[in-house]
Order: structure tokens, then C-alpha cells, then sequence
């Protein structure tokens, strides 16, 4: 009876167009994890070391959160390696029945796996996890990964670069690296990135030369040079050609990360082009090599990578950019505010020991501002700090930069009404750098308010005999204002983002902070436009 009641009851509702929309299907839903793993090889005392296996269904932020259950089939590693749950504070509840174990996880569509080399296990050998999965409304992919015993551990060692340097300095770059693990590696690439400020100065067929993202930084050129060969377990070996990086005239602070990976490994960079010059750069091994031994995964990523820094004296000219505005009282205006670099050297202010570059402006008499930039805020005289990209009472402000090449404009854009005309009203601009300024004189600039203008007089208050029609009152336009800018016309509305590192100019504390906070989420669209410039 009640099937029929439901069947009558669609049938209503198709009748007069009230049918239950369909239901969109369960999301599906992939293991994300690493296609092969290696794991150190069974020591000859002691225990043996545990590598972590995690994989993840969907994003970990799902909202509310999605409980999952795992089953992990261990039957193709019997011997090669051990499993087990992770201790400590782990959410995951596991039993294991024969060679399945089965995982829940209350919180989150993840799992996280102990595993270690068996007993008795041999360098070299292998098998296979597989892992399936089930979740609240939606369907989670089977997932596998080979396991193996043993690998290549390559390591890289400091290049050595001094502290400090002078522009149109060579640095020699020593190219040093060993391979720690079990198992040889077959075949390297060596990767070299370095900020704007350097470049490297040869060039070799087996290398490919293109735009690097070390740091996130602007200008950063990448070589990725591989070596063909066996690199064998307890090696050193050194690059026999010469590597120099040239510290250009635009250097300020400068970084070089330098990283090995064995072929094909490694983290995949922009496309490059190869050298092209019947040069090749080759190594040469250093100390006893071992017999040679199958491929397997970097037992230990984290020591792949070396990063250096250094510093080189250099200055930076920054002139400041005003304007000239004409404008009727109760109009609105809008006003590009800032500087030009005029080098050489760069900044970055995510570098570390940066200073901030900053412009500050003193909204003129006779105005108020109606808008703020993000990347501004107002601040008092006691050092208190507003919001950023806020109006408020106060009528200084100051505004960050995120990174200043030599020739760009850094201008932010503000919007001002004029309540009333004071002739000539002006309001200060200056600038601080990040680097010592050798040209002082161009650090201050104006925003001037109709100069040159006299204010209207007041309009006579009529007699009580007065029998003549009222003049019209004049409204103020919509329109804004003309506005003559002191700067150039390479102009970029709005600026960039505020600098985020510590500032030996000016203080740094409620609004900068919040301006460092808002860059953080702005950092990348700012980038893709850097680069779309470039």
C-alpha cells in the first residue's frame, strides 16, 4: 500500500511539474600518494629505520569532516617489509587479519602507514601495497605503490660561496655531492637556481637554461644539467668543469640553491632551453667505487637540496612621484602615489634581512581620502596602525612594496574628496629604501590641490525686502578631476603588496602586519603578473 501511495504521489507531482530534481553523482575521489617508496635496508644492529607512507582522498579541509575506512592488502610483501599503524596521537584505528589490514580514520579521508625493512630482507628487493578505501558520499579509487628495500641517497654539499660579495665578482661554484644510501642511482641531474642579481656564466649542451621558482622570487634563472652514469653507493664525486655564477650590477641580497636528484626524480621546472655550445659538463668520482646496483627511490629527499646566501654592497635610487590635481569642491578624485627605482640593485622583500621599502603621504588640507589601497594604512603619530586598504581618521599613511626591479614604478592609488578649495593645499610624499640611496634630493614629492586657484567668496545673505529669484546653487560634478602626475607613465593601479620581512626604517605592527597577512593571499596573482611583465 504504501508503494502505491508513493507511485500515485510522483505521479501528482510530475503532473503539475514538481518532480525532485536528480541528484548529482557521488564525487569520485583519488589516492594521492607516491608510486614508489623506498625504504633504508635492514641494519646489522639495532632496529630498523621507519619511513612514513601518507596518501589522501580529496582535501584535507573538507568541511564537515569525512571519515574513511582503509584496507591495505600486505600479501606481496611478505618478507620485503613490515607495516604497521603510527603510534603517538594518530586519529587511525587498525586491525590486521592475515595479510589485510583495515583502517579507520574518523576525522579525515587520509592514512598514514609505519613501514620498515623485514628481517632477512635483501637490498634490491620489492613488492607491492595495495590499498582500497570507502567514505561518506563518495567512491575513493584503488590505490598501489612499489616498496622496495634499499636506494640511492644522494646527497649535495655547501658550494662554498663567501658571505659576502662585490658586483662583477666570479663566483666559483664548487659542485660536490655523495650517494649514502644502498643502491646506486642511475644518472643525476644537477639543478642550479639563483636570484636576479647573478647569473651563470657557462653554458653546456647537457644542460637545459631556463626561468627557476626558488623562493617565489622575481627574475630567477634555473639550469638543470643531467649526468648520465651509475653514481655508486659510498661515492663522492665532483664536477670536473668549471660553474661561475657573476654577481650583475643589479645585486642586492642574493640566493643559490643548488640540488641532485637521480635522473628523472626530481621536481619538475619550467620549460628550457639546452646549451648549444659542443660543451658538456661530466664529474668525476671521488674515492673507491662500489658494483653496481639496481634503481630505486631517493631513500632521503630532505639533504637533496642546498641553499646559500649572500649579500653585496650596492645602492638603489628611489624617486618619489607626486601629482597636481584641479578640482571644485565636493568632486572626487583619484591620485597615483608612489616612486620609480632607478637602480641598479633589485629587492625582494621575502628575502631574509631585508629591509622594506615604504612611501609615506599626508592627505592635504582641504581633502579627505574615500578609498585605500590594500597595500596601505594609515597610521598616528604615537605609532598606532590602522587596518590596511581602510579610511580612517588619521591623515598620514604608508604603504609596501613586495618587490622593486630597477626601472619600474611602484604606485598605489588613492581616492580624495575635496570638501573644500584651499588653494595650493599640499600634501607630503617621501620615500626609504631598501638599499643606501645615493640620491637624496629625489626622496620627497607633493600632492598639490588646485594650485593656484583663489576659493569662491561667500554668497550675500538677501534682505527680508528682497524680491529677486534665488541664484541656482552650483553641484559639484561626478566626474573626477584631471590629474597631472610628476611620474612617468609606467604606471601599475593599486601597487603591489605590502613587504613582509622586518624594516630598519620604519616600525612594523598592527597594519603592517594585516597588510602582511592580506599579501599573503594576494602573493601569487601579483607574481603571474610579474611574470606576464617580464
Amino acid at each position: 500500500m504504501k508503494k502505491s501511495l508513493s507511485l500515485l504521489a510522483a505521479a501528482g507531482l510530475t503532473a503539475v511539474g514538481l518532480t525532485t530534481p536528480a541528484m548529482a553523482a557521488d564525487p569520485v575521489y583519488e589516492l594521492v600518494g607516491p608510486s614508489e617508496l623506498a625504504v633504508h635496508a635492514y641494519p646489522t644492529s639495532g632496529e630498523p629505520r621507519v619511513t612514513s607512507l601518507g596518501l589522501t582522498a580529496g582535501s584535507v579541509w573538507d568541511q564537515p569532516a569525512k571519515p574513511a575506512t582503509f584496507k591495505v592488502d600486505l600479501s606481496r610483501l611478505a618478507g620485503v617489509v613490515d607495516v604497521a599503524a603510527p603510534g603517538g596521537l594518530s586519529p587511525l584505528r587498525c586491525t590486521t587479519a592475515g595479510t589485510t589490514m583495515t583502517c579507520h580514520n574518523p576525522v579525515a579521508r587520509q592514512l598514514f602507514l609505519d613501514v620498515s625493512a623485514a628481517k632477512g630482507s635483501k637490498a634490491g628487493a620489492s613488492g607491492e601495497l595495495a590499498v582500497t578505501a570507502t567514505t561518506e558520499g563518495g567512491t575513493i579509487k584503488p590505490f598501489t605503490t612499489r616498496i622496495k628495500v634499499g636506494g640511492p641517497d644522494l646527497r649535495i654539499a655547501d658550494p662554498k660561496l663567501p658571505g659576502k660579495a662585490k658586483t662583477g665578482d666570479e663566483l666559483p661554484l664548487a659542485v660536490r655531492f655523495e650517494n649514502t644510501g644502498s643502491i646506486a642511482a642511475k644518472g643525476v641531474d644537477l639543478s642550479i637556481e639563483s636570484t636576479l642579481g647573478t647569473v651563470l656564466a657557462e653554458k653546456y649542451d647537457n644542460c637545459a637554461y631556463g626561468a627557476g621558482d626558488l623562493g617565489g622570487y622575481e627574475g630567477v634563472t634555473a639550469a638543470t644539467c643531467t649526468l648520465e652514469g651509475d653514481f655508486e653507493p659510498g661515492t663522492a664525486y665532483e664536477v670536473v668543469e668549471p660553474l661561475t655564477l657573476e654577481v650583475t650590477g643589479a645585486a642586492l641580497r642574493e640566493s643559490v640553491e643548488m640540488s641532485v636528484f637521480e635522473a628523472g626524480k626530481g621536481p619538475k621546472g619550467a620549460a628550457a632551453k639546452r646549451g648549444a655550445t659542443g660543451k658538456k659538463l661530466t664529474f668525476k668520482p671521488v674515492g673507491k667505487s662500489a658494483a653496481k646496483a639496481p634503481k630505486a627511490a631517493d631513500l632521503d629527499r630532505s639533504d637533496n637540496t642546498f641553499r646559500t646566501r649572500f649579500e653585496v654592497g650596492n645602492t638603489a635610487d628611489l624617486a618619489a612621484i607626486g601629482a597636481t590635481v584641479q578640482a571644485k569642491a565636493g568632486q572626487t578624485v583619484k591620485v597615483d602615489l608612489g616612486y620609480q627605482s632607478h637602480g641598479p640593485a633589485w629587492f625582494d622583500h621575502q628575502m631574509p634581512g631585508a629591509r622594506g621599502s615604504w612611501m609615506e603621504f599626508q592627505v592635504p588640507e582641504g581633502a579627505t581620502l574615500t578609498k585605500v589601497p590594500g597595500t596601505c594604512f594609515g597610521f598616528e603619530a604615537d605609532g598606532t596602525e590602522h587596518a590596511p586598504g581602510k579610511v580612517s581618521d588619521t591623515r598620514s599613511y604608508r604603504c609596501g612594496s613586495v618587490s622593486v626591479l630597477p626601472g619600474e614604478k611602484e604606485l598605489h592609488s588613492f581616492e580624495l574628496k575635496v570638501d573644500k578649495v584651499v588653494s595650493g593645499a599640499k600634501g607630503a610624499i617621501s620615500v626609504s629604501g631598501h638599499a643606501p640611496d645615493p640620491v637624496q634630493g629625489n626622496n620627497k614629492a607633493e600632492l598639490v590641490l588646485n594650485a593656484g586657484v583663489t576659493p569662491p567668496s561667500p554668497t550675500p545673505t538677501p534682505t527680508a525686502t528682497s524680491t529677486g529669484t534665488p541664484a541656482p546653487t552650483a553641484s559639484a560634478s561626478a566626474t573626477p578631476a584631471p590629474v597631472t602626475s610628476t611620474g612617468g607613465n609606467d604606471v601599475r593601479p593599486n601597487g603591489n603588496l605590502a613587504d613582509t620581512g622586518s624594516s630598519s626604517v620604519l616600525p612594523l605592527a598592527g597594519g603592517a602586519a594585516a597588510v602582511i597577512a592580506a599579501g599573503a593571499a594576494l602573493v601569487v596573482a601579483f607574481r603571474r603578473r610579474a611574470a606576464g611583465r617580464a
